[in-house]
């Protein structure tokens, strides 16, 4: 009796879950850095895909990365996210980076997010996360905080912090806007400094991005993608 008392109210939690599971909204984009100061460039072309689960939600990254020297990546990342109100949200991740088979990279972490406004006018987001590596490459811990404002009906203008410590020693600093030029899609502009021991680099970057339904809910937490062009 306990049994079957237990099993229907297990088959009713699924079916009223299920009636509310499906694809919440995603993003893809195309996204090009360059680095001033040593002529080197990285292209990334990703997305990210949302998923209910009637109440929290996943989100599942996937990102390839083109460098014009070294090795590329691809990284793949999911998370689990919690929502707290109808745009904020906290949530945990992990991603996997594969440099092209030489190298790789395992992070993990916790993230939230803080959001206001009809049309989220201004957006906060930030996290923190551990980066275990192989290949005798050092682990260390990094955090990260970026910020939306929306300026006026399709222009929205954004600022980026970063910083790993133990032996990557990296902080990076980045200002950004972007522009709806068409129902969805957005192109930006991004320019970044990220300083490094004796390293003082200077990052531009061109990007196009489309978002359907409700977009992506956190960025992607891949390492290489924290730090472009360098």
């Amino acid at each position: 009796m306990i049994r079957s008392f237990f099993a229907a109210t297990a088959l009713s939690l699924f079916a009223s879950g299920t009636l509310a599971q499906g694809i919440e909204g995603g993003e893809v984009g195309l996204t090009f850095d360059n680095n001033t100061n040593h002529g080197t460039s990285q292209t990334t072309l990703g997305g990210s895909l949302g998923f209910s689960l009637g109440g929290p939600s996943l989100q599942g990254d996937l990102a390839k990365r083109i460098n014009s020297s070294g090795p590329g990546a691809v990284s793949l990342g999911t998370h689990a996210i919690a929502n707290v109100g109808s745009q904020s949200a906290v949530g945990a991740f992990v991603t996997y980076d594969n440099h092209s088979g030489a190298s790789h990279d395992y992070n993990w972490g916790v993230e939230g997010k803080f959001a206001v406004g009809q049309s989220s006018s201004f957006a906060l987001e930030g996290y923190v996360m551990r980066v275990a590596r192989d290949a005798g490459r050092s682990n260390f811990n990094a955090l990260g905080i970026d910020a939306e404002l929306g300026v006026g009906s399709a222009s929205t203008l954004s600022a980026g912090f970063f910083s790993a410590d133990d032996a990557t020693s990296l902080n990076r600093y980045s200002v950004g806007f972007s522009h709806e030029v068409a129902p969805n899609l957005s192109l930006g502009l991004e320019a970044a400094r990220q300083n490094s021991g004796s390293h003082r680099d200077t990052v531009l970057g061109l990007s196009l991005g489309y978002k359907f339904g409700n977009g992506a809910t956190f960025g992607n937490r891949s390492y290489p993608q924290l730090v472009p062009g360098f």
